[in-house]
């Protein structure tokens, strides 16, 4: 195992990551994403560095993982990429609407 803490909306750093595991271990068999955030209030209401920081955390971050395993896996012959969602991706919060 290999635990390397890594922000995952810097893509130069999920790539040094994803290096780390190869030279580690020699290949990479499974990448899992599950990095996400939330934010709780009115969308309109909420600050834009929070919002670019969901976005880019929960978003950009899967990308930047596939991005940076993809080739590992091309070279391989194989791998897999899951990638983990929320149910909290599918409900309002109680504050997100107005009564």
């Amino acid at each position: 195992m290999l635990a390397v803490p890594t922000d995952v909306g810097d893509e130069a750093a999920v790539r040094v990551l994803a290096r780390g595991a190869v030279e580690r271990f020699g290949r990479i068999d499974a990448w899992v994403n599950a990095a996400a955030v939330g934010s709780y209030g009115l969308f309109e209401d909420t600050p834009g560095p929070v919002f670019r920081q969901i976005v880019n955390t929960t978003l950009f971050g899967q990308a930047h993982a596939a991005r940076a395993v993809l080739p590992q896996f091309r070279s391989q012959g194989n791998g897999v990429i899951v990638n983990i969602g929320s149910l909290c991706g599918r409900l309002f919060s109680p504050v997100s609407h107005r009564r």
